[in-house]
């Protein structure tokens, strides 16, 4: 069975990869009162003539996210000690149109994490040093998303995750996830989505949660949807207001996930980190032009836990961390 805070945290996973899934089947929502099918004009060309031309597909589209985060240090509830944070990385999505309204999505990401512990009493290793340091995450998957008519769809997706420290072995940091459901137009101002997400995790059980999304625009310049924050491991809901046609303010609130496999020769040989945060995000999206978009944010982490395992998932030390500052932005390009 489960330790309970693991629950949440495979929901919050599984939100966050087919959030980027289900974000495919809502791009476009489909007018209900454009439901009148127009007479057939009498064709002008030999049948062959009147095939759609490559011009004519929908284009492939791309963005390119950088991203970098700062949790500034905090303290440790239990022990002495204290714990900051600096992250960075990039995130590379492709949607490719297969045809009127289904298209696969490819995404590549990676992340990097200095955690920087002071006086961590309370975890093996050296006080000053901490039970890690240096973390990397890279990620790869692929989503299918399909419309079914004006107001059903579906997605499938897989993804691969592999996330260690330096030093130590790749091969048993991997990780497997997959997710599938459907969409619902409830209006053309609110789309929702249901499914059920499964996968593996480091040293722990499989899980499978079901998940929900949605998009609602309340009204013409304010919109609740669900979210990622800051690079790729972070999901929630958010409430964006348009205060013109370029700059979006926006409050949200999230659930952050990482796990990651420990240097082979490190304090804990083998072993397993946990990381799980939850910000309260204040961010202003600037669109400096079609294709550049500028993302700035500050708040709070109002909850956060870091966990030590050894290499056979037995937990060795846990801290909770008092709530702490956090700032944040990134740059995307979409082509």
């Amino acid at each position: 069975m489960m330790p309970r805070l693991q629950r949440p945290v495979s929901l919050a996973a599984a939100m966050l990869f087919v959030s980027g899934v289900a974000t495919n089947a809502f791009a476009q929502p489909t007018s209900p009162a454009n439901t009148s099918v127009a007479a057939p004009a009498a064709p002008t060309e030999a049948p062959s003539d009147q095939v759609p031309k490559a011009d004519d597909a929908p284009p492939v589209r791309a963005s390119l996210d950088l991203f970098g985060a700062y949790s500034a240090s905090t303290d440790f509830h239990s022990n002495r000690g204290s714990l900051s944070t600096a992250r960075g990385g990039a995130g590379l999505g492709v949607k490719i149109p297969l045809a009127e309204g289904r298209s696969i999505g490819l995404s590549f990401s990676g992340e990097y994490s200095n955690y920087d512990f002071s006086n961590a009493t309370g975890f093996a290793g050296s006080a000053a040093d901490g039970p890690w340091k240096d973390i990397t995450i890279l990620s790869v998957g692929i989503n299918y998303a399909a419309e079914i008519n004006k107001q059903w769809g579906y997605f499938l997706g897989v993804s691969g995750d592999a996330s260690w420290e330096r030093g130590a072995d790749f091969d048993h940091s991997l990780t497997i996830s997959g997710v599938g459901g459907v969409t619902y137009a409830v209006s053309d101002d609110l789309q929702l989505g249901f499914g059920l997400a499964g996968g593996t995790r480091l040293e722990d059980d499989a899980y499978a949660v079901p998940i929900v999304t949605a998009n609602w625009k309340i009204t013409d310049k304010l919109r609740l949807s669900t979210n990622t924050g800051f690079g790729n491991r972070s999901i929630g809901l958010g409430l964006g207001y348009d205060v013109t046609d370029t700059l979006t303010l926006s409050l949200s609130a999230g659930f952050e996930s990482r796990e990651f496999r420990l240097d082979r020769n490190g304090p804990i040989p083998n072993g397993v980190g946990r990381d799980y945060r939850l910000p309260i995000l204040l961010s202003a999206r600037w669109q400096v032009d079609p294709q550049v978009i500028v993302n700035l944010g500050v708040g709070t982490n109002v909850w956060g836990q870091i966990r030590a395992e050894n290499s056979n998932g037995d937990r060795l030390s846990q801290e909770e961390l008092s709530p702490g500052f956090v700032v944040g932005g990134g740059v995307e390009f979409k082509f």
